[in-house]
């Protein structure tokens, strides 16, 4: 029988780190990938702001300043990821996606031509689908009610057969 290998060797370059894009997730987490950092030319000072277009709401962007009243960048101690901390707008473009059950959304970065206060936006593009919720109580529910129907028609206890070497 054939078998394909998957190992250190065969599985080089998976990284997706210098991807530019965002994390977003429910709770608050918005990070930014090391390729995210590159393309906007991120440093510790800088701030950002996220703008979401009227006409058009599932459309995102970001920009960067040094204004006090951006977002403040919380960098990673190698300095290469930073993240910031609102769940309000986490949730906000987490609902805009179109999917309101799910929990993280991967966005990848993109330059555009549109300008938001005379400076350079980021366009936000959904590219990994939300991870919604998982309805683990339910399939846990109909396990337990056929494990119980189970014990309940049987008249020894189950003891799986065990191969002869």
């Amino acid at each position: 029988m054939p078998f394909k290998r998957f190992d250190a060797e065969t599985c080089q370059g998976t990284s997706r780190s210098h991807d530019p894009f965002l994390r977003i997730v429910k709770v608050g987490t918005i990070a930014f990938s090391t390729g995210a950092l590159e393309m906007m030319q991120l440093t510790q000072k800088d701030t950002v702001a996220f703008f979401q277009n009227e006409e058009s709401p599932e459309d995102w962007y970001v920009i960067s300043d040094k204004s006090a009243s951006f977002f403040k960048l919380r960098w990673g101690k190698t300095g290469d990821k930073a993240v910031v901390q609102n769940a309000f707008l986490a949730k906000k473009i987490l609902m805009s996606s179109g999917d309101g059950q799910a929990h993280s959304l991967r966005l990848k970065l993109i330059r555009s031509d549109v300008k938001i206060d005379n400076r350079p936006a980021f366009l936000l593009i959904i590219v990994g689908g939300g991870i919604s919720q998982s309805p683990s109580v339910e399939i846990g529910h109909n396990a337990d009610e056929i494990l119980d129907e189970i014990r309940s028609n049987s008249s020894k206890p189950f003891k799986p057969e065990r191969k002869a070497r």
